[in-house]
């Protein structure tokens, strides 16, 4: 047996238990870190979570303004057609009407043969009027289609800037 005087063995025994209590504390320090992590995890995701449905309800919300919109101007415009070619018709109507009294009047077959045939050119241009009208109604409707792309565009633009800031 060898002899080891008792001072080496305190000092041993002291640096034994300082040894314990920093590996004890290093451990604290890692578990304190790691909750610490975790709670700024939990943060982060909730602060994500409530950014997406923020974003996800202003889209819904330019969605159903720029439905809501597009429907106004279809019915405006609609409208506005209607009375323009009601306009025109009794325009048309009221003119033939002047050119038969003028016919009655003067009991003129020519006239009367020449009535007819403005009749007829009445109802061709009638029919170009619709015609007209169905192209502009096309037209209409692709100009709100491109409206309603440019603002898809745009809230996807919008839902790209937000996702980008996460």
């Amino acid at each position: 047996m060898v002899n080891v005087p008792v001072g080496i063995i305190d000092l041993t025994q002291n640096l034994t238990q300082n040894l314990f209590e920093l590996v004890n504390a290093q451990r604290q320090d890692a578990i304190q870190r790691e909750a610490a992590i975790l709670h700024l995890a939990n943060s982060n995701r909730e602060d994500a979570t409530q950014r997406e449905q923020s974003i996800r309800g202003e889209n819904a919300k330019i969605r159903n303004e720029n439905a809501t919109r597009e429907r106004q101007i279809r019915e405006e415009n609609t409208k506005r057609e209607q009375l323009a070619f009601q306009r025109e018709k009794l325009q048309i109507e009221a003119d033939l009407q002047r050119q038969l009294l003028v016919e009655a009047s003067s009991k003129d077959r020519e006239n009367h043969i020449m009535a007819l045939q403005n009749r007829d050119e009445l109802a061709q241009v009638e029919k170009q009027r619709e015609r007209e009208m169905a192209k502009a109604e096309a037209d209409r409707e692709m100009k709100l289609t491109q409206q309603l792309a440019v603002e898809k565009q745009r809230a996807a633009i919008l839902q790209k800037e937000n996702e980008t800031r996460k």
